[in-house]
């Protein structure tokens, strides 16, 4: 007896054994009883092919990573460690610390990613038109636009709590202060 072909396909596994016989009748002997050889064989082929199976099985089976979610209170620094990408073209660089906040001018909304050393009290709104907020403009690094109804005035910044999730290849940023509640922002994670 010969293994002719083990084909895997989709989870399906195809076995095709061909017995040869002097007579060249498949799978009998002279006198119809195969030998015990034979017999050995095709346990065994039987035996690999189940292993087979149970290894493209766990393959399939494989979980994705965990969810892991952190909640950030105002003004706490954000690290990250991987780039995150936003759109075609935003990017926040890798291996550094953030503090985020809300910026509302007359161009929009946007998520801001701030020097860690910005020491602003949480919750308290700055307006960019004064020195200190001149200050605080300088300070940001990034800025990445958002559509949604804010509580805050034009011209202004906030430092915001958020709760950040990371799944895989991407990073969900969802503000939860009252400014923009449950305002959600979903970045690529490149590494």
């Amino acid at each position: 007896m010969k293994a002719v072909g083990v084909r895997v396909e989709r989870r399906v596994l195809a076995i095709r054994i061909l017995a040869e016989s002097p007579e060249g009748r498949p799978g009998l002997q002279p006198g119809g009883h195969a030998k015990e050889g034979q017999k050995m064989r095709v346990v065994r082929g039987l035996t690999l092919a189940l292993v087979a199976v149970a290894v493209v099985a766990g393959v399939a089976a494989a979980k994705p990573k965990a969810r892991r979610v952190k909640l950030y209170r105002a003004g706490e620094v954000f690290c990250t460690e991987r780039t995150l990408v936003w759109g075609t073209g935003a990017v926040v660089i890798r291996d550094r610390c953030y503090v985020v906040g809300l910026v509302r001018n007359r161009e929009g909304t946007f998520l801001a990613f701030l020097d860690p050393a910005v020491q602003v009290p949480p919750g308290q709104i700055v307006r960019l038109s004064t020195p200190a907020g001149a200050k605080l403009r300088g300070r940001i690094f990034y800025l990445v636009p958002v559509q949604t109804v804010v509580a805050v005035p034009v011209d202004t910044l906030v430092i915001v709590p958020v709760r950040i999730e990371e799944e895989d290849s991407r990073l969900t940023v969802i503000l939860t202060g009252p400014q923009a509640p449950n305002l959600t922002v979903i970045f690529s994670v490149r590494f």
